[in-house]
Formats: structure tokens, sequence, C-alpha cells
């Protein structure tokens, strides 16, 4: 996930049983054949059949695996030459591999409007729930990376590049993204609804800042399947006539309603263009339309407020969600890719949205701290004003900082967060909170201060975003 929508960094500058920390996430994300625990393996997902005119195949219509064994052997004869001699024969799938496509999804239908606002109203609560019980967390996942990175044995022809090219991408629960985040809603979704609904939905590939969604080609290798979210397919009979549409979940960029993206957009129950959030200088509006039945393009409208004479300066940033099928390697793909990025956060929930949290970013050994503050009275946006404290990589553990994580343990107690909490009592869970969350940054600044691993990381994460 890129960070230009996070309602994070723009915004401020712009289970039923506890898990241990260590279990791996199911990595079916279709959720066929999911097992009960949440700490199985890898499993293997089947194909199922392709929509071929949005797979990237080579000209004979064979897969490309034979390719992609020649460029791996390719980069990794020429490691002690430098990564950046091999670079070049790089594209995003020999870095992440293909995504597998699982089955089409099977049309959930519906006899009438209330069976389907019934139905509805149900996910939106399952997703709040998943909003609220986990943190979108970025910095828990890049602390194992580091950790990772230090346990291999650097000689003088150890090649970072190399490194991330063979890592092998999983899932943590203490440390979840949008990969993980829409697996957790999904099994969610089979335990209220049980194991038919599976048919019906699965996770999806999003591809964000697309600058022409009209002239899009899924073909091109350096296409990147960098989000994930969640959606499902159905219909309803409305006065003797079937209407199609998905509904879709996005529990990694914090959308607290379930979308309804309906064929013939203009009708109700289509879900028309929303806030997302709101603060004195940023309006962030979302909206979703189909096209023909393959995708859904998110429009994501950003409105920067003025000073007084001057104009308001308003974006439009389109995406691109594949929902035909569904996005059978997520972890792969998505997660790893969410690896590199030099933006990283930490963000409590609740039932709303995005509500406090910390954020930092590599390029600056920056950190800052986010939570509500009182509205103004000259103010009356969606949502309170949000208090902005900045720290320095080097501030992390002072008393300031100290004072200012309390209030964010505070509100991981409060929204119901998941943890590993040792008691009930709620003062106590705060201590843990915090304790969790100064450890966390502990790692993190650990390795920040790491300037030869910082900067590799970073000039990876600029070479995928300017030159692929």
């Amino acid at each position: 996930m890129k960070n230009y929508s996070n309602d994070v960094e723009n915004d401020s500058l712009s289970s039923d049983d506890d898990e241990d920390s260590d279990d791996q996430l199911t990595s079916n994300c279709a959720l066929h054949n999911l097992e009960e625990s949440c700490s199985s393996g890898c499993t293997s997902t089947s194909q199922g059949d392709e929509d071929n005119s949005s797979i990237d195949w080579d000209d004979d219509g064979s897969s490309s695996d034979e390719e992609d064994d020649d460029e791996v052997s390719t980069a990794s004869s020429s490691s002690g030459e430098g990564g950046k001699v091999w670079r070049k024969n790089w594209t995003m799938s020999t870095i992440l591999g293909n995504p597998v496509w699982l089955d089409k999804f099977k049309v959930k239908r519906f006899d009438n409007m209330e069976q389907f606002e019934l139905f509805k109203h149900e996910c939106e609560l399952a997703l709040q729930e998943v909003l609220c019980r986990y943190a979108y967390n970025t910095i828990g996942s890049f602390n194992q990376f580091y950790e990772d990175y230090k346990a291999i044995d650097k000689d003088a022809n150890f090649d970072f590049d190399e490194f991330y090219f063979n890592y092998k991408a999983k899932l943590k629960s203490d440390s979840l993204s949008c990969v993980g985040l829409s697996i957790r809603l999904l099994e969610l979704f089979r335990k209220r609804f049980g194991d038919s609904i599976i048919d019906h939905c699965g996770t999806v590939s999003c591809e964000e800042i697309v600058k022409n969604p009209n002239k899009y080609n899924m073909h091109m290798p350096n296409t990147a399947k960098e989000h994930c979210l969640s959606a499902l397919k159905f219909s309803i009979t409305d006065f003797d006539k079937k209407r199609m549409g998905y509904l879709v979940f996005d529990p990694g960029y914090h959308v607290h309603r379930a979308v309804v993206v309906m064929q013939d957009a203009s009708c109700y129950p289509h879900t028309g263009r929303f806030t997302v959030s709101e603060q004195p200088h940023l309006k962030r509006e979302y909206s979703y339309n189909l096209i023909a039945d393959r995708y859904v393009t998110w429009t994501t409208k950003e409105t920067k407020r003025a000073k007084v004479g001057d104009r308001n300066v308003v974006k439009e940033i389109n995406n691109l969600i594949y929902v035909k099928q569904g996005f059978g390697n997520p972890i792969d793909i998505a997660e790893k890719r969410s690896f590199i990025f030099s933006f990283k956060s930490f963000v409590i929930r609740n039932r709303k949205g995005c509500l406090a949290g910390l954020y930092g970013n590599l390029k600056n050994n920056s950190i800052t701290i986010f939570y509500p503050e009182r509205s103004s009275e000259e103010y009356s946006g969606v949502e309170p004003i949000r208090k902005n404290v900045k720290f320095t990589e080097s501030e992390i553990n002072n008393d300031s900082m100290k004072c200012e994580l309390k209030v964010l343990a505070k509100y991981m107690v409060e929204t119901g967060m998941q943890l590993d909490w040792p008691t009930n009592d709620d003062c106590e869970r705060v201590e843990y909170a915090f304790n969790y969350l100064l450890n966390m940054l502990s790692a993190y600044r650990e390795a920040v201060k790491d300037r030869r691993f910082v900067n590799q990381f970073v000039e990876i994460d600029l070479w995928i975003e300017e030159d692929l």
C-alpha cells in the first residue's frame, strides 16, 4: 500500500482467542479448505478459469515460469557485481512473481432489497469489528524484516537486492497490513455466514495511482498488485429485474463501510461519493464504479483548503481493483512489496475508521504520533481535529514521547484491540500496551540507526517506484 491516501500521513501532514505473535496467518485467501487454526503454513491455490485478457502470459499462451527461472539464475550469478548490474533485467513480475488468479466468484443472489440490506449490515458489523480488533501495523513486520536481514551472513559480496529478491514473505498475527486484515475479515465472514460464503467472496488485487484507467493493461510486466482488499459478487432481484454488483471491503485503508458498487451505478443501493476523512486543511473523498464486470475504479478526491483569498487545490487519483477473480497469492506479492515501502505506520481504528497512531519515514528518521483532540469551535468537520507530535529517531524513549505513547496505549485498550493481554484490568492493560509500543519503537530505532541497511532499503524502494 502506498501512503498517498493512508489517512495518516496526508491527514496529519496531510479472533476470538488471543494468538501467539509468531503464528502465521493462513495464506489461502479465498478461504477454500481453510483450517480453523490461523497458524497453518502457506497453502497452494488452484488457478481456476483464468481471465486471459488480464493475466500476463507469453505469446504462445504458456505461463512465463521458464523465463522467470532464467532471470533468477542471472540475478544470483551476478550478485558479486552488485544488484544494480542486473536490475536492468528486472520487472515487477521478476521481483514478486506472477499473480495467481482463483476461480471467478459465484453470484450470491438476493430475492429482494430488504434481504440484501440485512446482509450488507451484517458484513459492515464484521468489517468494523476487524477495524477495532486489529491495528494496521507495518512497523512490526519491518522490524522482523530487519531481524531476518541481520541474521544473514554478509560477506564482501553480500547484496541487498538479492536478499530482498529471495526473501520469503509471511504474515504475523501481531503486525497486519492490508493483506492480513483482508484475510481476517474473510475468516470472520466464514464464521458468521457459514462455509458457503467463500464461493462468493475473496481477496482481490488493486493497482494504485493508475494515470489512465481506460488504457490500463494487466499484460504489462510492471503492473503492481500492491494493495489487497476483499470483494463479494451479488445480484438483487428488484421489481422483477436482476441487478448485478459487488460489495467492496477495504480494512487496509480503514474504510468502515461496506461499499456497494452496482453495475447500474446511478441507482440505489450504489454507494456514491463519500467523505473518508476531513481535517481543517484537507478533505478526502472516495467513489467507486464498475467497469465491464472486471474492474472497479476507486477514485480518491483530495481537496486541500487554501488560505483566505487563495483557491483550494483539488486532486483526483485513480486506482483499479480487479474483481473478476480472486487474488490467490497476495502474501507473495502485495505483502512482500509492503516490506520495502519507506513509510511505516501503526494505526489504531474504531468503528468509524482511523483514530490514532504513529508513523515514520525512513527517508527523514522522524516519528509522528497523532490522536484526536477537542474540535475547534471554528471548525465543524466530520471528525475531531488531530493533534500531531513529531519526534526524531533519537528521541524515542524520552519522557515527552513516553507521555504521548501513554495516550495511544489508552486508545488501544478503549477500542478493544486484540493483544496477548495478561490481565483484564484496564489500568494494567494500558501499561502493557505502553510497553508494547515502546518495545516496537525501540526495535524500529535500532533498524533506522543501521544506515547501510536503510540506505539500501530506501534506494530499492525508490527504484521500484520511479524506474519500474
